[in-house]
């Protein structure tokens, strides 16, 4: 069958382009291209793979024909597309994932959240874990060039020898935020334009305000506060130290929370809190310690009157033998 275009809408304003090829009783393959390009990259594998399969392969967000949102976006926006992608086309068993390094890590990321609808999967050119000096590398670069000059280095890397069908093939296109439906092969430089400013940066570490000591049983209120530098909203883990945590609801950055707790046995203990954005992100641990003594209660069943009567007694026995208690 040949396919075409179609877009399906997983929220308000925003559209996912896919396409859908192949006889659609033959097993179903998903196809996830990278960043800075689009589902035409799989054009040379589209005739290997149609005669076995029943392919779908479809535009990131912000990449090709799929719409550029305005707001930043993160790896489980990413995820969320495809989950509802699949849903809404009933691909929900069974399923062939072919991954290229973005597309690899979504993959990854949605066989952990949802491992049952996989059946085998390729991940190529990626990676598990990207670390920060990875990314501060990595914009380092990218401020050292023009945002053209980038892309195009992006684009027709691993052409050796150089071919000019290839190349047009990558070419840069820069459509000037114009129609989101437009064609777009390659690597698309309004993609750089709205991907490069939304990498999310991870909330600060929290401080954590509260009495540092305290009695067994008695409720003691602490304060928890961090910042997101990029103003999205957070919610906290905290750990007590003696095996209760608690995550709490999403708040605006900034804003102080108030969370109650009571140990039961004493010692020695860490808080711990760290914050994480509405994108998933997690900040570093503030950590506050507190301790609990022993502080054994008095009781009240003591006979402290008996008890002084009869150490004055002993230390008197001759008043002990007068009052004919001996």
């Amino acid at each position: 069958m040949n396919s075409k275009v179609e877009y399906f809408s997983s929220e308000k304003g925003f559209e996912i382009a896919y396409e859908i090829s192949g006889d659609k009783n033959n097993p179903k393959m998903v196809l996830i291209h990278g960043l800075f390009f689009n589902s035409d990259c799989w054009r040379d594998q589209l005739p290997v793979f149609k005669p076995e399969f029943n392919i779908l392969r479809y535009d990131l967000r912000g990449h090709g024909k799929t719409t550029k949102p305005k707001k930043k976006f993160a790896l489980r926006n990413y995820v969320d597309d495809l989950h509802a992608l699949l849903l809404h086309l009933n691909w929900t068993k069974e399923l062939y994932f072919v991954g290229h390094s973005l597309g690899g890590i979504i993959a990854m990321a949605y066989a952990i959240l949802y491992p049952s609808p996989i059946k085998k999967m390729v991940v190529a050119d990626s990676f598990c874990f990207v670390s920060q000096e990875a990314i501060t590398d990595v914009l380092g670069r990218i401020n050292s060039y023009k945002l053209e000059d980038f892309a195009l280095g992006i684009s027709v890397r691993g052409l050796i020898p150089y071919d000019e069908e290839k190349a047009q093939f990558v070419k840069i296109i820069d459509d000037n935020d114009g129609d989101p439906y437009e064609a777009n092969p390659g690597a698309d430089i309004d993609a750089l334009q709205h991907i490069i400013p939304f990498i999310n940066n991870p909330p600060l570490i929290p401080e954590i305000d509260g009495p540092k000591t305290g009695k067994l049983g008695i409720e003691y209120e602490f304060i928890f506060n961090a910042t997101d530098p990029d103003g999205d909203d957070i919610k906290y883990f905290i750990d007590w130290g003696d095996k209760n945590t608690k995550w709490t609801g999403y708040n605006p950055s900034g804003t102080e929370i108030k969370v109650k707790h009571s140990w039961s046995k004493e010692g020695t203990y860490n808080i711990t809190a760290k914050a994480k954005d509405i994108y998933g992100t997690e900040g570093p641990e503030g950590t506050l310690t507190v301790v609990m003594p022993n502080t054994k209660p008095f009781s009240f069943n003591f006979n402290l009157p008996g008890w002084f009567f009869e150490r004055f007694l002993n230390a008197f026995p001759l008043l002990k033998f007068v009052l004919g208690l001996q």
